[in-house]
């Protein structure tokens, strides 16, 4: 009996960690889009109500892995607001798993539905790929929500 208790306790202790990590993590996205996800109009783009749009297929799952890992350049149209300007990649010092475990945690916060996939890898790929230009973020992203269910 001691065992199970102790077993659950490590296992809630684990719980926690991660949960505080994710959330330390998210942090950094939130600086810009705030804690429950809205952005601020013509500044910093809404994730909520919108990027879950992005992760159903793997175009969507690719430009989002782009975009957080190397940052971007340019415009983006969302709910008829214009965003201009650049997203630094704010996760550079963290490695390519932290980076995949960031982004399983906004499928988590933003699409609770959806099955977060993110790997390691992806994000090595990502990185290997660069930043997004403004070219690239939006022939990439009209790919991605052209797969994607529409709304």
């Amino acid at each position: 009996m001691a065992w199970r208790r102790l077993c659950l306790s490590a296992w809630l202790s684990l719980c926690t960690a991660a949960a505080a990590a994710d959330a330390e993590d998210y942090a950094r996205c939130a600086a810009c889009h705030l804690d429950d996800g809205t952005g601020v109009p013509g500044m910093f783009p809404p994730l909520a109500g919108h990027v879950e749009r992005f992760f159903p297929s793997p175009a969507g799952r690719a430009y989002l892995s782009r975009l957080v890992a190397g940052g971007a350049n340019g415009t983006v149209r969302i709910g008829g607001v214009r965003y201009a300007g650049t997203m630094p990649a704010v996760v550079a010092d963290l490695s390519d798993g932290e980076v995949a475990d960031l982004l399983n945690e906004l499928a988590r916060r933003f699409a609770p539905s959806a099955t977060p996939s993110f790997s390691a890898e992806d994000v090595a790929s990502a990185r290997r790929a660069g930043p997004l230009s403004g070219t690239e973020r939006v022939t990439l992203r009209q790919r991605a929500l052209s797969v994607s269910a529409p709304r």
